[in-house]
């Protein structure tokens, strides 16, 4: 990546998302491997490629910021066929925990957010595939994530009240997982 025009990166917000569903029986090698490259090996790479600018003027009282996309569907089982998606989000955590140990030195926080039900275009279709009272069934706080939601979590991820804050990940799922076994598609 070119460096010549940033002298510095404060925050890095790692967000992939794709997704493919299949019958175990069915689901392709081609599908596992697309969403596997997109999600969990694509923000590696960027990551790495922005170490420098992201450790430049980190400091320990003022870390730089990655901040990972995760998913819940990353920590439980959705009991949907995307079993790709689940494995390259839970990649994403592990990989968030791994890389606090190596990068924690170079004074850059890692931190991931494991967002539930948000309507996205990798969700509209389960959204709209059932009846209205789906956020009622599926989430316990009875409502769909909403942008403020995972922004709110961003930024606190992004301000000085988590620079202790790392090697972590927020999940923001409405009382899904608390919950589990509260809803099924």
């Amino acid at each position: 990546m070119n460096s010549s025009h940033e002298s510095q990166l404060d925050i890095l917000v790692n967000n992939a998302g794709a997704a493919w569903g299949a019958p175990f029986a069915d689901f392709p090698e081609e599908g596992w491997d697309k969403v596997m490259s997109f999600i969990a090996k694509s923000p590696f790479f960027v990551a790495q490629k922005l170490l420098a600018l992201l450790s430049d003027s980190a400091t320990s009282n003022s870390p730089s910021r990655v901040i990972n996309i995760a998913s819940i569907n990353g920590i439980n089982n959705s009991k949907a066929n995307n079993y790709s998606y689940a494995a390259s989000k839970a990649a994403i955590i592990q990989m968030t925990h791994h890389l606090t140990a190596d990068l924690v030195k170079d004074n850059i926080n890692i931190n991931a957010i494991a967002p539930g039900f948000f309507l996205s275009k990798l969700t509209e279709y389960i959204v709209n595939e059932q009846e209205a009272q789906f956020d009622k069934k599926m989430v316990p706080k009875e409502r769909l994530g909403q942008t403020e939601d995972i922004a709110d979590a961003a930024i606190y991820l992004s301000s000085q009240a988590s620079s202790w804050m790392t090697g972590h990940t927020l999940v923001l799922d409405g009382g899904v997982i608390a919950n589990s076994g509260y809803g099924e598609f």
